[in-house]
């Protein structure tokens, strides 16, 4: 048998219930005045303008959606949203993107794909293949790509590639970074 509750804590409950009760009108009108007084805000407010970069976000679905493997591409005007002081740090946005950094400067200087090593990843500059050297790595032959030589402003798009198809170039186990500069007819003007 559950026990009964006691006349000191159903007047407590009975309390509590009729003050919440009596607070909602004044919650009601209290919301009812905030639209007013925005309502009656001067005329003379400065308008805002907002422009948006709906190309920009319907190319970089299109994109994704016709690729035949697994593809991630940052356009420009994603590029542009964010202070990056480079490529790497733009990249470093996409999924499955991880950013080495420099230990002095701590800017992002390469990045691996899929966890795999940054000299399995090939890097592309407008299909073609690229590396660069450091002068504490010369003649060891390998793969890398600094991404801290080139500023983000760069790019007109850059399209990862995590998985390996016919069309791309050889040699990237973990994946093909390819960065696209802008066309001459890519925007009117």
């Amino acid at each position: 048998m559950a026990p009964q509750p006691s006349p000191r804590t159903l007047i407590s409950l009975a309390a509590a219930a009729a003050c919440t009760a009596m607070a909602w009108p004044v919650a009601a009108q209290q919301a009812a005045a905030a639209p007013a007084a925005a309502a009656s805000a001067p005329a003379d407010a400065q308008q805002i303008e907002v422009t948006g970069i709906r190309a920009s976000l319907g190319k970089a679905v299109e994109l994704k959606r016709e690729a035949i493997g697994v593809r991630d591409s940052i356009v420009a005007e994603d590029i542009g949203k964010f202070p990056d002081a480079n490529i790497a740090e733009a990249l470093g946005k996409l999924p499955g993107v991880e950013v080495i950094r420099d230990q002095t400067s701590n800017e992002g200087q390469q990045v691996r794909l899929r966890g795999l090593g940054v000299n399995q990843t090939l890097t592309t500059l407008n299909g073609a293949a690229i590396r660069t050297t450091s002068t504490t790595k010369i003649g060891l032959g390998l793969r890398e790509f600094s991404y801290d030589i080139f500023p983000s402003e760069l790019l007109g798009r850059a399209d990862i590639y995590k998985t390996p198809m016919a069309e791309l170039q050889e040699g990237g186990i973990g994946g093909v970074v390819d960065l696209q500069t802008p066309r001459p007819f890519d925007r009117r003007g």
